[in-house]
């Protein structure tokens, strides 16, 4: 007695749905694709943070390298660091002699420095170059020089605060520019003003100058001598 395939309960007809195998491998297919694509990201995560690494070692090695500028800049000057925005092409120019050393490998913008007087020996918390723009993987970051020849990667919050700090320094005085062409006589005539006349000479006083031009004035004309009356 063979059963009806319609009556409910019944096997299913034949080629009606997946066979067995194709049911255990979906799923198998769907593990696989998901342990790829993690493989990817995986992957893809290492090689970010292996560039973000080697960039962040170029910006400290070239924040080093201006601190060892900095340190033969000192010791040819008096002891004093360089100070203002334009002390890294100083050093790069004097010291260095590659344009690499004042920008940031990563952003491409120059480090700035400084603006207060800054030596050996001050508190190891001063600021002396720091990057404008941060970066790096997972976390951006700004890499900063302090006077101590320390190189450390700070949060934006951290260095506004050390850069806060250095604002209410006292700001440095500014150089008085000595022009050569002036003396040190206060009564002195500065350069391309026109002189004034010279004075009288004591004793001699002055003839005014006569009306007309210049032109001396006529002299009056003699009167003839009168002949006394014969007798």
């Amino acid at each position: 007695m063979t059963e009806d395939p319609e009556v409910p309960g019944g096997p299913p007809p034949e080629g009606a749905g997946p066979p067995a195998e194709a049911r255990r491998t979906i799923p198998l297919l769907w593990v696989l694709g998901g342990c790829l694509v993690l493989f990817a990201l995986v992957v893809a995560a290492g090689l970010k943070w292996d560039k973000e690494r080697r960039i962040a070692a170029e910006c400290r090695g070239n924040l080093q390298k201006l601190w060892s500028g900095a340190e033969r800049y000192a010791a040819e000057s008096g002891g004093a660091f360089p100070s203002g925005p334009q002390a890294p092409e100083e050093l790069v120019e004097r010291y260095l002699h590659h344009a690499r050393f004042w920008n940031c490998p990563a952003t491409g913008a120059r480090y700035l420095w400084t603006s207060r007087p800054r030596k050996p020996g001050d508190p190891a918390h001063l600021l002396l170059a720091w990057e404008v723009r941060p970066h790096g993987w997972p976390a951006e970051r700004h890499h900063v020089l302090f006077v101590s020849g320390r190189v450390a990667d700070l949060d934006g919050a951290t260095l506004r605060a050390l850069l806060a700090e250095e604002r209410r320094e006292p700001p440095p005085p500014r150089p008085t520019e000595r022009n050569p062409g002036l003396r040190d006589d206060p009564e002195a005539i500065p350069p391309g003003a026109r002189p004034p006349p010279p004075l009288p000479k004591p004793g001699k006083p002055a003839r005014p100058e006569p009306p007309g031009g210049g032109e001396k004035p006529a002299a009056p004309a003699k009167e003839a001598p009168a002949h006394a009356p014969q007798g």
